[in-house]
């Protein structure tokens, strides 16, 4: 069978199953604002996009069929995890930190937990073209701090790298916008 001629898919042929788009999305292309943490947005580095995973549900065997499996869910459960530049001032972190103060005291001694709806934020990641055309925009509600992680000060490095952390959000669900 020539590759032209048209296949089982729907008698669609592979030439014309291409969308049109030519260009990778490019993992640098993207820019991440939380109203929360307006410090934070030009010292992000990297941010993971949740997976999704499709559950399935067991439909027992019944008169001599046999037992199948039907897709039944869809579970987004994985966190958010965002790594960032520390500013020397280190703004971004004490935004970060105060945050999750105002959610759950430092104090161990105070067992309060707040979850008034101002100390949720919303996290927006932009995501642009090659072009640098803004493209999409992935919204995550309902966010908050869960983890901020340690860093570390060493007097013997023969480099000055800045130091890069990593924090993570739990979030209610995501919406993805087309613009």
């Amino acid at each position: 069978m020539d590759i032209n001629e048209e296949t089982s898919l729907g008698g669609i042929s592979p030439t014309s199953r291409a969308t049109g788009v030519r260009n990778y999305l490019s993992p640098t292309s993207f820019r991440v604002v939380i109203p929360k943490l307006p410090k934070m947005t030009y010292f992000v580095q990297s941010v993971s996009i949740p997976s999704v995973v499709m559950g399935s549900i067991e439909i027992p065997a019944f008169k001599g069929l046999p037992k199948q499996e039907a897709p039944s869910y869809l579970d987004i459960s994985d966190e958010i995890i965002m790594n960032f530049l520390i500013d020397e001032n280190m703004e971004n972190w004490n935004e970060v930190y105060d945050w999750m103060s105002a959610i759950v005291p430092s104090d161990k001694n105070d067992a309060s937990v707040s979850l008034r709806d101002e100390l949720y934020s919303d996290i927006t990641v932009l995501v642009y073209t090659n072009g640098k055309a803004l493209k999409k925009k992935i919204n995550f509600h309902k966010c908050y701090p869960t983890n901020l992680s340690s860093f570390e000060f060493n007097s013997s490095s023969s480099e000055i790298d800045p130091i890069v952390i990593s924090t993570t959000f739990q979030y209610s669900h995501f919406t993805i916008e087309t613009i």
